[in-house]
């Protein structure tokens, strides 16, 4: 199947509302961050959102980074394919065609928040986990957390292994900034406090890791 990719923004009001709906459809509530948040982060080029369509301009899934200027980093945020399109390849193509976007950038690690079973599909598309225990806040603002893989793609001169104070920074800004909670907030205090000094890549899925 031929796919076109394409940018599209909140004026873009065919595409926009194709999007809104798959978005609104794949993810839960809590998981979710507001659709006015990412419109005016669009408009502001902080976040770039590409669709995916066929040649009869049907949207088959997207993807949306966040591109923040300091820390220097890239976030896959949101990575989603229509259902019936699924099991034919078309999520390892989106994924390589972000891959792709993200290393024409000067960032040098491209992140992923991932439940355990994406996190085995990034790890096969070539992004590595990090190797410390990783809880993310809801966007509902409902005091809980969920567990998660964080995943990371490098840059080819960057070491196999992240600092602890660059990560924390990220974390910190990620939290805040992607999440809105505040510096006193327990669920950042407590992940700032689980990384450590040296934070190692790993090769994944597990039984791709060479002993």
């Amino acid at each position: 199947m031929e796919l076109v990719y394409s940018s599209i923004l909140p004026n873009h009001t065919k595409d926009w509302a194709s999007f809104c709906t798959l978005y609104q459809s794949e993810f839960p509530d809590w998981e979710q961050e507001p659709l006015n948040t990412i419109s005016e982060r669009l408009s502001e080029g902080r976040y770039a959102l590409t669709g995916v369509k066929d040649n009869a301009g049907q949207l088959l899934g997207f993807y949306l980074l966040d591109q923040p200027r300091d820390p220097e980093y890239s976030m896959l945020t949101f990575m989603s394919v229509e259902p019936r399109y699924r099991n034919q390849g078309l999520g390892s193509r989106i994924c390589q065609h972000a891959f792709t976007h993200y290393t024409q950038q000067k960032q040098r690690w491209l992140l992923i928040e991932a439940e355990e079973r994406q996190s085995f599909f990034y790890g096969r598309q070539g992004a590595r986990r990090l190797e410390l225990e990783y809880h993310i806040p809801h966007f509902d603002d409902s005091g809980f957390s969920t567990p998660m893989y964080l995943m990371g793609l490098m840059k080819p001169d960057t070491a196999g292994q992240m600092d602890g104070d660059f990560l924390r920074r990220i974390i910190e800004h990620v939290f805040i900034d992607g999440y809105r909670v505040t510096r006193e907030d327990r669920c950042l205090i407590r992940q700032l406090e689980l990384i450590p000094d040296k934070v190692r890549t790993l090769e994944w899925p597990p039984e791709h890791t060479e002993s």
